[in-house]
């Protein structure tokens, strides 16, 4: 209730009384708790400091992806593209199948510049969402982009033909 009525206010932009209820709830251990704090901190425009504390919070609470997502979102925000790269690609050797985890890696190679690995991200994203339609136009995309990097084109055209593969698959299997 009370946590409800805080997010309300910093909704509102009426962070001082969102910051008064953090007062009160921050004697409970909960994550959602530890999340209004950031949610103050951005909107007080503390970015360093919010990043700082998912630090913190990510070192009490490893394998917590919420705070994953908000670390790379912010790290994001800062430009912070090789540090998102990464702590991401380090959650993606736990968490294989999280799409969103390759949404976020994807957007760190935009920022990089490396699109071959942008587009390669997002067909990995779309894969991990059950849309291989659109996976396979991703990897498309990323092996007709012009590169001197012969492990990058390898790796995209392997993973395409696998994709390929896949679908043919289910194509003849809705066939029978």
């Amino acid at each position: 209730e009370q946590y409800a009525l805080a997010l309300a206010y910093l909704k509102n932009k009426n962070i001082n009384d969102a910051e008064k209820i953090y007062v009160d709830l921050q004697k409970e251990k909960n994550p959602l708790v530890d999340n209004l704090k950031i949610d103050i901190l951005l909107q007080k425009n503390k970015v360093e400091e919010a990043k700082q504390e998912l630090e913190k919070l990510l070192i009490k609470h490893p394998f917590y992806r919420a705070y994953v997502y908000r670390l790379a979102e912010v790290n994001l925000s800062l430009g912070n593209y090789a540090e998102v790269q990464e702590t991401i690609m380090q959650y993606i050797l736990k968490y294989r199948s999280d799409p969103n985890l390759y949404k976020l890696l994807a957007k760190a190679y935009k920022g990089l510049n490396k699109d071959i690995e942008y587009h390669e991200n997002m067909g990995e994203y779309f894969y991990y969402q059950y849309n291989l339609k659109d996976a396979i136009v991703q990897f498309g995309i990323a092996k007709n982009i012009r590169s001197n990097d012969f492990y990058a084109k390898s790796r995209v055209e392997s993973r395409l033909k696998q994709l390929q593969s896949e679908q043919l698959m289910l194509e003849e299997g809705r066939k029978k």
